[in-house]
């Protein structure tokens, strides 16, 4: 077996644990906490002064953390569909 495909095999497995844990109590729990961060931090940037910039950037990171962590599992989940398509496509 070739470096290609078993780096193939490995996405798809990490893509397949990104889906158990996305469907798992502890995913469900992390990605609801996640979004209710983002959304709370969105809530006080609505309403915070405008001349409180570092505040204002701490809720910016709030936000962008929150997000990014959903984003980087969801990008995992793909690129194992995509792997196991490529995969399956080559058998």
């Amino acid at each position: 077996m070739d470096i290609e495909t078993l780096s193939l095999y490995a996405e798809g497995i990490l893509g397949a644990d990104a889906h158990d844990f996305f469907n798992s109590e502890l995913g469900r729990y992390v990605l609801a906490r996640a979004k209710e961060e983002a959304d709370v931090a969105v809530e006080e940037l609505k309403n915070i002064e405008f001349f409180k910039s570092q505040e204002i950037a701490n809720l910016q990171m709030k936000i962008k953390t929150a997000e990014s962590a959903i984003k980087w599992l969801n990008d995992v989940l793909i690129s194992g569909k995509q792997a196991i398509q490529i995969l399956e496509e080559g058998e």
